[in-house]
């Protein structure tokens, strides 16, 4: 199957091979983009009404009441206009991918003529004036490389490297490329763990804060929030092991990544409705999304609030939902609880489609990204299944808070999330992973839970984190 097609076919309409995704359904009702009015308990009627005159009957829907030994046509059982209004609603403001039924499942934007799509996103990136937080730990070989191409894309004063503190090497390298990079625990220390013990945020017995990957992330935001740029800007996330992130100038190759240039489609081709979030879809090995969607799936198909069953099913057109490459609104950004662990990504999601829920609208935008990530050092079986099952086991505690409270996690308020760290904060678990040998036994690893911290709005307005001090380590 071949991803390129000729310039003369591709670039007659930039927009609609952008996202060829938006089908006019009135609109896609009057650019909400249908969720609104689509209850997926409701798919039925709503396939009904959404194609066919009140009151005229459709022949597509063939009677199943046949005579004994017949057997009902296989449209009685299933719409051929069901494929047609899934493709609109789960498919909407999905970029550089083409519709059902084609041959071509989208290009690199590298291919010979793609130069009008490629310039349009990245001046996409310039005028937007895109915020980049690159979280690393242990990257002595690519973290200078990728921020050499983050800042490339966005401009050095717009990079923030945060600094896990965990490597010597990896610090002084990111220190080199002469961009700004701040170390975690100097941003953290400026966080009042007794104020937030005092707003019962976290339980009285925790005496630090421990963190992994969600930490070094919520420490950026915390600089943004202390440069202002959460207000009205777009903020995004950049992992930094990647070893073909991109180069920092030019149009670069195929075995490059390129997150931030895909990322730019969307941003040059807005939709209709307002983007809360914007992420690389990407599907093939290593994605390891299964056990993710699968956890959707059960609360998709619950008996629960109807509530729950919608916000699953927006989280259901989720590609891959544990990308280190989105960009997210700062003011969407600033009102979500973040987790100081591995499950920072899966709490994205959650809360950015707890937001469109609310909205009624399809805001969490994606761009399909052909280009491979490949990411330097291997993470082991035991670490890499524990962390993808602790994110499965996080998304489930996400959604069961959501049934039990009535909110979705950008409305959970002190008691909330108190409530969910006295349960789980600084608490360790085992999970069974992936042998490492065929035919073995499944092998039990070690899970660290992180605590759920507030988000940056309730950090700020409770006066728990001094924001002078942070701009004094800028």
């Amino acid at each position: 199957m071949s991803t390129e097609l000729p310039p003369q076919d591709l670039y007659r309409n930039v927009a609609e091979f952008a996202n060829p995704r938006r089908v006019d359904l009135e609109q896609a009702y009057t650019d909400g983009l249908i969720p609104t009015q689509f209850p997926p308990e409701e798919f039925p009627d709503v396939v009904h009404a959404a194609c066919l005159p009140e009151g005229q009957i459709d022949p597509n829907f063939v009677n199943t009441q046949m005579p004994d030994g017949h057997r009902p046509s296989y449209n009685g059982h299933f719409s051929p206009y069901q494929n047609e209004i899934n493709d609109r609603l789960m498919s909407t403001g999905v970029f550089n991918a083409c519709r059902n039924g084609s041959d071509r499942y989208g290009i690199h934007i590298q291919d010979p003529g793609a130069e009008i799509l490629h310039d349009e996103a990245l001046e996409a990136l310039r005028v937007n004036n895109l915020r980049i937080i690159a979280p690393f730990a242990k990257e002595p070989d690519t973290i200078a490389p990728c921020l050499e191409y983050l800042a490339g894309r966005v401009g050095d004063a717009n990079v923030v490297a945060i600094d896990s503190g965990l490597d010597v090497i990896s610090s002084e390298r990111a220190r080199s490329t002469g961009m700004r990079v701040l170390n975690q625990w100097d941003i953290l220390s400026c966080i009042s763990l007794d104020a937030l013990k005092d707003l019962r945020y976290v339980p009285d017995t925790i005496s630090q804060i421990k963190t992994t990957k969600g930490g070094t992330m919520y420490a950026g935001m915390i600089v943004q929030a202390a440069l202002g740029n959460l207000d009205s800007g777009l903020i995004g996330f950049h992992d930094t092991d990647i070893t073909n992130a991109g180069p920092r100038e030019g149009r670069g190759s195929k075995d490059q990544y390129l997150a931030l240039d895909h990322l730019g489609i969307g941003l040059a081709h807005p939709i209709g409705s307002e983007m809360l979030s914007l992420q690389i879809g990407r599907t093939g090995p290593g994605r390891n999304n299964f056990s993710w969607h699968g956890e959707v799936q059960n609360h998709l198909q619950e008996d629960t609030p109807p509530d729950v069953r919608t916000l699953a099913h927006y989280l259901t057109g989720i590609i891959w939902p544990l990308t280190g490459e989105r960009i997210i609104k700062g003011s969407a950004l600033a009102k979500i609880p973040i987790p100081m662990d591995m499950k920072i990504e899966t709490m994205l999601n959650v809360a950015v489609a707890g937001m469109e829920l609310r909205k009624g609208t399809r805001a969490a935008w994606q761009v399909a990204n052909l280009n491979s990530k490949d990411e330097s050092g291997d993470a082991g079986v035991e670490r890499e299944w524990g962390m993808i099952y602790g994110c499965e086991q996080g998304l489930n505690r996400y959604l069961r808070f959501v049934k039990e409270t009535g909110h979705m996690p950008h409305e959970w308020d002190a008691d909330v999330i108190g409530y969910y760290n006295l349960l789980y904060g600084h608490r360790s678990g085992r999970t069974a992973t992936d042998p490492d040998v065929h035919n073995h036994a499944r092998k039990m690893a070690k899970v660290n839970e992180g605590l759920l911290m507030p988000s940056i709005n309730q950090l700020t307005l409770s006066g728990a984190v001094d924001l002078e001090k942070v701009k004094n380590l800028l």
